[in-house]
């Protein structure tokens, strides 16, 4: 892959490698330059730049995107005291613009503006917005990025978790309108895992800022999340004859797959509902001894104590729901290791690096850490009438077999929008994909478009159906299903091609 960088005065690396094929005309060009006299609330423009029509090179794939000519804005905002949040801004040229802003969710904790999805959405058409959370990431912490700029900095984690996209969707706006000689007729926010967190709190807290909101296995319920990550670790490293390797997650999952394979009437290599999956460790129990294809008593028990919820041992309560039967794939990062996954979120963000996870109070420290950081970093707020009375549109969508973000808070989410919204049918869905890991992968059909859903739902009132998700190789569809809103799922009619998404009903 080549790679290009853009003018100096951006200071930024982007992914792509320009094949240059129209030039942007005079008009356009002082178009773009007048925007750094602009004012935009809370900011400011730090540089502009007149980009041609391109080829962007999509970042771990041999495919390219035709990006229109465009301007390209760079600018920073803040929420407030110790706040400086940095943002793109790539508008098409009038008759390249599609009239509609889509601003793209984050990942994790980086501090990395998601140019590559910036460039799928300015593809499309669409005036592409994303920011950086609040923090910069240095280079050698990405992907595996530390929680320390956290640290002593309780305005930085407010910017990550709840006022990063709402502070720079409220300066884009203006950017757009200007440039563009008319606002938007529609404004779109997407993203996934961390990106699907920020599309719950604008829909939450900010519900006016976006039309429709795509969001993919949100994590919303983020401090409790991270007590799950704690508590799934400890269960595994309780004691080593127990401790289940990384080199077993695979074989357990293809034993778990093979168990309750057939639910929605053919097998397929997934299992379509993990929630009636009825799946027996025991049965991976080693006659004698231990081998790499089974699992000694002692890491039975442990496997079996993984696939419950973490319950509070004084209380009794649940803390964080478990992972779905056939995610145990993905656990590796989450089970084993040498420190707890995410462990800096309780020496960097709740207590200090004197902190022992070791010694952890599972009544005191969870509920000391849902009081300190609940109220800035969780999207759990069941009240979405305000957003409903906009006019606004939600998505959701959430791999089963995600290690990560498990499927069965994301359900304990929607479950509470129901029943705090008894007109919820009418503005928000959720599609449960079976087989996909997190965001994507995995052995589901884990490639559709919601967005274009989203746009019909909220520009021509088209209420969402089942889209045909497929799963590719090589570019190719080797299968495709009919995404089905919960809570019916994809079942075979009986007949037709097996790999067809017309072949499938969804059904209670």
């Amino acid at each position: 892959m080549v790679v290009r960088r853009t003018r100096a005065v951006l200071a930024v690396m982007l992914w792509g490698i320009l094949m240059v094929s129209h030039v942007a005309t005079a008009r356009e060009s002082t178009a773009c330059d007048a925007l750094m006299k602009l004012t935009i609330p809370n900011g400011r423009v730090v540089a502009t730049v007149s980009e041609p029509a391109q080829q962007y090179a999509i970042p771990g794939s041999t495919g390219l995107l035709d990006l229109s000519a465009h301007c390209a804005v760079e600018g920073a905002v803040s929420s407030g005291q110790d706040s400086w949040i940095r943002f793109a801004l790539w508008l098409p040229v009038a008759d390249k613009w599609n009239g509609k802003i889509e601003a793209v969710g984050n990942g994790g904790y980086q501090g990395v503006i998601p140019y590559a999805a910036m460039a799928e959405a300015l593809a499309q058409g669409y005036a592409a917005l994303g920011g950086d959370t609040g923090h910069t990431t240095p280079a050698g912490q990405y992907p595996r990025e530390s929680l320390a700029f956290g640290a002593g900095h309780p305005a930085k984690i407010a910017d990550w978790g709840d006022k990063s996209i709402h502070s720079i969707v409220l300066a884009a706006k203006p950017l757009v309108e200007h440039f563009e000689g008319r606002a938007p007729a529609h404004s779109y926010f997407v993203g996934c895992s961390t990106g699907g967190h920020q599309g719950l709190t604008e829909a939450q807290r900010y519900p006016t800022d976006f039309d429709g909101i795509v969001v993919g296995a949100p994590g919303n319920n983020r401090t409790r999340l991270n007590d799950g990550f704690l508590w799934r670790y400890t269960l595994n490293n309780a004691h080593s004859e127990g401790n289940i390797p990384d080199s077993k997650l695979a074989m357990i999952t293809r034993a778990a797959v093979a168990s309750c394979d057939g639910q929605n009437g053919i097998r397929d290599g997934v299992i379509d509902d993990p929630g009636a999956c009825r799946f027996d460790p025991a049965t991976l129990q080693c006659r004698s001894g231990d081998a790499k294809d089974c699992l000694t008593a002692p890491q039975v028990e442990t496997l079996r104590q993984l696939y419950q919820p973490a319950i509070s041992p004084g209380s009794h309560s649940q803390i964080y729901p478990a992972w779905p039967v056939g995610s145990e794939s993905g656990w590796g990062p989450f089970i084993n290791g040498s420190v707890p996954y995410r462990s800096d979120y309780w020496t960097d963000w709740v207590f200090d690096p004197s902190w022992n996870w070791r010694a952890i109070d599972w009544d005191r420290d969870v509920k000391f850490a849902d009081a300190k950081l609940g109220p800035v970093i969780n999207a759990t707020s069941p009240d979405l009438q305000k957003f409903a009375a906009s006019g606004a549109k939600l998505l959701i969508y959430q791999g089963w077999a995600d290690p990560i973000t498990s499927a069965y808070d994301t359900i304990a989410t929607f479950e509470a929008l129901q029943k705090h919204n008894p007109d919820l049918e009418r503005f928000a869905r959720l599609y449960l994909v079976p087989g996909m890991g997190h965001c994507r992968g995995g052995d589901g059909t884990d490639d559709f478009d919601l967005v274009r859903t989203l746009e019909g739902w909220v520009e021509r009132n088209e209420k969402p159906g089942s889209p045909v998700a497929s799963r590719r190789r090589d570019g190719e569809p080797l299968r495709t299903r009919p995404l089905c809103a919960f809570p019916t799922r994809a079942v075979y009619r009986g007949s037709g091609n097996p790999d067809a998404a017309s072949s499938f009903e969804c059904r209670s």
